[in-house]
């Protein structure tokens, strides 16, 4: 397992990763449209969150851990997070469809993780839902043949490392 500053190091030189090739030009059929479009609307909401409870509950546990590196790499976690949304915000502006706002199963898991504070809950949360990202990603990719999705799709499964972080022992 690796220390916070190992991580801190990670997510500082993964965030410079200029992996999308937005020259290319999004091929999404009317099928593949139909398919997938609510799921990548809520999906892009979800990536959005600022990750001010998580941060909070970050900076309390290393607190805890006296381990002045945990909390800034939380920060640069969600700005990873953040990246992806923005990504996928810039493909659905691409392809002319709206970025919705709200959606219930975003808005039930904000609130539901809105009111813990543990790191221990967090963890949890984190975990679970980084590993659906990577099942749904990948079934993203595999059901379009649209090479910039694709692409955006490959730089978020890249970063499966998110689960190895919340994975560490203290």
């Amino acid at each position: 397992m690796h220390n916070s500053l190992y991580w801190l190091n990670y997510f500082t030189q993964n965030l410079k990763n200029k992996r999308i090739d937005w020259s290319i030009k999004p091929s999404l059929n009317q099928t593949e449209r139909e398919k997938i479009l609510k799921s990548l609307q809520a999906w892009q909401l979800g990536e959005t969150s600022e990750g001010t409870n998580l941060i909070n509950a970050a900076t309390k546990h290393a607190k805890q851990l006296n381990d002045r590196h945990y909390t800034p790499t939380i920060k640069l976690f969600i700005l990873e997070e953040q990246k992806h949304g923005n990504n996928l915000g810039k493909y659905l502006d691409l392809i002319g469809e709206q970025r919705i706002k709200k959606d219930w199963g975003d808005s039930l898991f904000r609130k539901i993780r809105g009111l813990n504070t543990h790191m221990e809950f967090w963890t949890i949360a984190v975990i679970t839902v980084e590993s659906t990202a990577q099942i749904f990603y990948q079934c993203l990719k595999d059901a379009t043949e649209c090479k910039l999705l694709k692409q955006i799709c490959t730089d978020i499964l890249i970063e499966k490392p998110h689960i190895l972080l919340f994975r560490q022992k203290d």
